[in-house]
C-alpha cells in the first residue's frame, strides 16, 4: 500500500511538471511573456486616447509581432519601429486575434487597416504610404475605432 501511494505521488509530480514544462515553451505562453516584459513598454497617446505597448524594434521583434496571442486589454497592443521611413506590408500568420493597424509617420497617423486573425487564411496589408511607426491594436477596441487619419500622436520611448 505504502509502495502504491509513493508511486502515485511521483506520477502526479511527473504530470505536474510536464505541464508546467509544456506551459513555460508553448508560443502562446512565450508571446505573452514577452508582452509583460517592462523594459520593452512606452506609451502610446492618439488624441485623447492612451495605448500601453511593447515595443518592436528589432528585425526579431517585427518578426514575431502579436504572433500568438489569444487576448489584448483594449488599451493594449504592440508599436513597430523602423529605423527609416519606409513602405510596410503586414500578415497574419499565426495572429490568433484581429488587429487593427495603425499606420503612423512622425508625430500623425497616416492611415488604418484591418487585419484578421488567421483561421480564415493568410492576409496581406500594406501601409499607405511611407511610415515610421506602425501600431497594433485588438480590433475590438473601440479606442481603436476612433483614430481617424490626420490623428496627432505621441510615443514616449
Amino acid at each position: 500500500m505504502k509502495n502504491h501511494l509513493i508511486g502515485i505521488i511521483v506520477l502526479v509530480i511527473i504530470v505536474v511538471s510536464a505541464g508546467i514544462a509544456f506551459r513555460v515553451t508553448s508560443p502562446a505562453y512565450l508571446a505573452q511573456e514577452q508582452l509583460a516584459q517592462k523594459n520593452a513598454s512606452s506609451t502610446v497617446v492618439i488624441g485623447e486616447n492612451t495605448f500601453h505597448v511593447t515595443l518592436a524594434k528589432t528585425e526579431s521583434e517585427r518578426a514575431k509581432g502579436l504572433m500568438y496571442i489569444t487576448s489584448l486589454e483594449p488599451d493594449r497592443g504592440m508599436l513597430f519601429v523602423f529605423e527609416r521611413k519606409t513602405p510596410q506590408t503586414f500578415w497574419n500568420k499565426n495572429t490568433k486575434l484581429s488587429l487593427s493597424i495603425i499606420w503612423i509617420d512622425g508625430d500623425r497617423v497616416v492611415g488604418t487597416s484591418a487585419l484578421p486573425s488567421d483561421t480564415d487564411g493568410i492576409r496581406l496589408v500594406a501601409s499607405p504610404t511611407s511610415i515610421t511607426y506602425a501600431l497594433e491594436l485588438p480590433a475590438s477596441s473601440e479606442l481603436a475605432q476612433r483614430i481617424k487619419i490626420g490623428d496627432s500622436v505621441r510615443i514616449n520611448e
